[in-house]
């Protein structure tokens, strides 16, 4: 109220969103989960509406009566900015999973283009930096596997479905993890990888869980223990692929931190039919340090691995170490399509990454021929600084929502989640 030119009003908007940034830095706020487009336009209508005001009468505003006069159509825009509550029997193909905290998971929806808030049970307590995962032949499951709660290891599992709202617990898994990675196929469920205890520690263990019965048995172990790295189920079919890899399913692990803080080139691939781990060797002269990187099935031969950090040995061996054990790394801006027939890698020229995206899950989602990923948008450098980067989230709130065909990478939108 009190307003008397428009050059106040402008300066009251600048005002308020310059706490709102200020509030969110030092988290002073619950939760703040924003639409950007919804917000733009939820201010641009309101300065029409204190415009028109400004034309209509040379008096000072009363802001009671302004908001009585034009109550439903802000209650309409503001609607739009807050997170869509959860209803029964919605079509659980059209959701992603973002980030599941505080006894609540917040998913985006597809079909509606914006964030779904869904309430989960009361009963009980989520770890924190849980893995979600979301079942490709059911993608009404969502399955969330370890975490931790104030940096110790956890190994409780819990089912969430997304049509129905139940979310159920489920039987815990043999060795707590966090960092870890997950992927399905068909009935089974991987958990692959982490660091267990409270220590940040890699673990080489593989466990598997069968979806249908709940339960979990060990598998042959990583060949290099590693945590914060990328997982993906390349399936081939008949056409098109060599003999040995025809109707066969294998997953590959890419990157990540392993034994002594040290950052795992080795590629390797386990084959589900056979059970092994072997090396996966590229023929290429690239290097794959990536830490927090994503990857997915493009075709019946090649994988797309983006996003994470690179790192890079200071040429001065006193300086390869600071107090707090961090090396050189930035942000990957590309993207490699490795061909798991022959082993050759190509660097992609058609796009480049304009911010740092560190995955904290397997949340990729194919959905009419677009990738469909969530990522946490690293605001660090682009370019080589020490960065002591939390890889489970804890710092960094901004989860970003993109999209990925072979016309063009799109950022959807990203929020601020407390």
């Amino acid at each position: 109220g009190g307003l008397k030119s428009r050059e106040a009003l402008d300066k009251r908007i600048h005002t308020f969103m310059t706490r709102i940034e200020r509030a969110s830095r030092i988290q002073k706020l619950p939760t703040l989960a924003i639409n950007k487009s919804s917000l733009s336009t939820f201010l641009d209508e309101l300065k029409k509406i204190l415009d028109y005001d400004f034309e209509q009468s040379s008096d000072k505003l009363n802001s009671r009566a302004l908001a009585i006069r034009n109550q439903d159509t802000l209650k309409a825009i503001y609607t739009s900015l807050s997170p869509t509550k959860n209803e029964r029997n919605i079509d659980g193909t059209r959701l992603i999973p973002v980030v599941a905290k505080n006894r609540r998971m917040m998913a985006f929806d597809l079909a509606a283009n914006s964030f779904r808030e869904l309430p989960l049970s009361e009963v009980h307590s989520i770890p924190q930096a849980t893995q979600m995962i979301v079942a490709p032949n059911q993608p009404n499951r969502c399955f969330l596997i370890g975490g931790h709660f104030f940096k110790k290891a956890s190994g409780k599992s819990f089912e969430f479905d997304f049509m129905t709202g139940e979310f159920k617990s489920l039987p815990t898994m043999p060795t707590a993890r966090r960092l870890n990675r997950c992927a399905i196929w068909k009935t089974m469920l991987f958990a692959i990888g982490g660091v267990e205890g409270d220590k940040e520690i890699a673990t080489s263990s593989v466990e598997l869980m069968d979806i249908e019965s709940g339960n979990w048995s060990a598998l042959p172990p990583l060949r290099v223990p590693r945590h914060s790295h990328a997982l993906c189920i390349l399936e081939s079919s008949e056409k098109g692929v060599k003999n040995e890899m025809k109707n066969s399913a294998h997953v590959y692990a890419f990157g990540g931190i392993g034994t002594n803080k040290q950052y795992v080139e080795l590629i390797e691939r386990f084959d589900i039919e056979r059970g092994s781990w072997v090396e996966f060797p590229l023929k290429s002269c690239v290097s794959m340090q990536l830490v927090g990187p994503l990857a997915s099935q493009i075709n019946d031969k090649e994988i797309v691995v983006f996003g994470g950090l690179k790192y890079r040995r200071p040429i001065d061996e006193k300086n390869m170490e600071s107090a707090n054990g961090t090396v050189w790394g930035f942000n990957n801006q590309t993207f490699f399509i490795i061909n798991v027939e022959d082993g050759f890698m190509t660097m992609s020229d058609h796009f480049a990454l304009p911010y740092g995206l560190l995955s904290t899950g397997n949340q990729l989602f194919t959905h009419q021929k677009k990738i469909y990923f969530v990522a946490n948008l690293n605001t660090h450098s682009t370019f080589p600084e020490v960065q002591n980067v939390d890889y489970s989230e804890e710092t960094n709130p901004h989860k970003i929502v993109g999209s990925l065909s072979k016309e063009k990478l799109d950022i959807i939108d990203y929020i601020l989640f407390r």
